[in-house]
């Protein structure tokens, strides 16, 4: 169920609009068929879920195992944060909330935490 209340996010100012259920299927439809590759999409469908912080609680391990559904039914791998990469995920994931913009995650997502297959 999408929550239905204003929430913040520890150590930034950002605070996340109510997600509308109707607008946020057509995001993830948009997701879903706007980004070529499964990997551009689950990196993508990734820090949508994340960003938008659409439930109560466990968005961005909602948001990790999206991600991996896609990628692992189209043989593209699977993501996972190691321990020792925490503090720059952490990092990374604040900047996204203070500026809206994802691409140094998703550039970090796909250097440091996609596995499974050869690049």
């Amino acid at each position: 169920m999408l929550r239905y209340g204003r929430v913040g996010i520890s150590g930034t100012d950002y605070v996340p609009t109510v997600p509308v259920k109707s607008k946020v299927e057509s995001d993830i439809r948009q997701i879903t068929s706007a980004y070529e590759t499964a990997t551009s999409r689950a990196l993508e469908l990734f820090c949508y879920i994340t960003y938008n912080h659409l439930f109560w609680n466990g968005n961005k391990r909602t948001a990790l195992m999206t991600a991996n559904k896609l990628l692992i039914t189209q043989g593209c791998g699977f993501l996972t944060i190691k321990d020792k990469d925490m503090p720059s995920f952490n990092e990374l994931l604040s900047d996204m909330y203070n500026t809206g913009s994802n691409g140094d995650l998703k550039r970090f997502l796909y250097d440091n935490a996609l596995f499974g297959l050869e690049l």
